[in-house]
């Protein structure tokens, strides 16, 4: 996933949708932070069917931007107005997205695929994310499971979009910090965190090695700490894999409006139909590219 620095770096700006192209350009002034513009063009852009004309040809080869939103999202939330940090995810055309074959996965491209992963089912929504939304508009906090931002509004589209809670960057320092319980007096590390859910996973498919005494010791205490537990419900529930957890970047910081934070998957748009998409987009892509060598 991209930054929106990077995206206004490298964004292909021939091919925007002329309202977009207006505000990157500066021709639609406006009191709002750039950011924001973007965000609410992008919403009115998909309402009427159109194209974003969103592509790039970032180096990370991204299938997606997010775009954070300087105003407060404002809410109703466990009965009382709150203010929330919030961003766009928005699925952009890639590169390899001309080696991706859409009609293999219902029209969508490879960003859409994984906004439609991260958007979830109504189920997942009400029993995972951190702030769950009512059927009234409204947001009831969810510190007991949450493990995902608060999803705001999507397009209705289809999945080029997804309004959804900010979550900052993590750091080893900030993890350990925030992962501090009785039990755990001295919090517990990202490797500590994301090593036990891929033990876990590995047990329940048959892939196990043995530890030492020790080792197995130390494992079962880790699996007691509530955030594994949070996550490690989910990946049994889902059969979702952990290997994204493995890098920091993936999970984030949100603030609750109540002033505690909570560590959260931020990016987690991966599921099987995603990893297949990509890997024979990635075939097609050598493919070509040895044929254009003459190999």
């Amino acid at each position: 996933m991209i930054t929106f620095g990077e995206f206004t770096k490298y964004v292909l700006h021939e091919q925007l949708h002329p309202d977009l192209k207006a505000i990157i350009s500066g021709k639609a002034p406006s009191t709002k932070k750039m950011q924001t513009q973007i965000a609410d063009t992008i919403k009115s852009i998909t309402s009427r069917g159109e194209d974003t004309g969103i592509a790039g040809n970032t180096p990370k080869g991204s299938s997606r931007l997010y775009i954070p939103i300087q105003e407060p999202h404002r809410i109703n939330l466990d009965g009382v107005p709150a203010s929330v940090a919030s961003g766009m995810k928005v699925a952009i055309k890639s590169p390899m997205d001309a080696y991706h074959n859409r009609q293999e996965h219902d029209g969508y491209s490879l960003g859409e695929l994984q906004n439609r992963v991260e958007d979830g089912d109504y189920y997942s929504r009400s029993r995972y994310h951190v702030l769950t939304k009512n059927e009234d508009g409204s947001f009831t906090s969810n510190k007991e499971d949450g493990i995902f931002p608060p999803r705001f509004d999507s397009d209705p589209h289809g999945y080029v979009w997804s309004h959804i809670g900010h979550a900052d960057n993590l750091t080893a320092s900030s993890f350990r910090k925030t992962t501090v319980t009785p039990d755990f007096p001295k919090g517990i590390s990202h490797d500590q965190f994301s090593e036990a859910l891929t033990v876990e996973w590995n047990k329940d498919h048959g892939k196990h090695w043995p530890m030492t005494d020790e080792g197995e010791e130390d494992h079962k205490k880790l699996l007691d700490h509530p955030l594994i537990q949070r996550f490690l419900n989910h990946q049994r529930e889902y059969y979702s894999p952990p290997h994204d957890y493995r890098s920091i970047k993936n999970l984030g910081l949100f603030q609750h409006p109540d002033g505690t934070s909570h560590i959260v998957a931020r990016d987690h748009g991966y599921n099987g139909d995603v990893q297949k998409a990509y890997k024979n987009a990635h075939r097609a892509w050598a493919e070509a590219a040895n044929k254009k060598r003459g190999y």
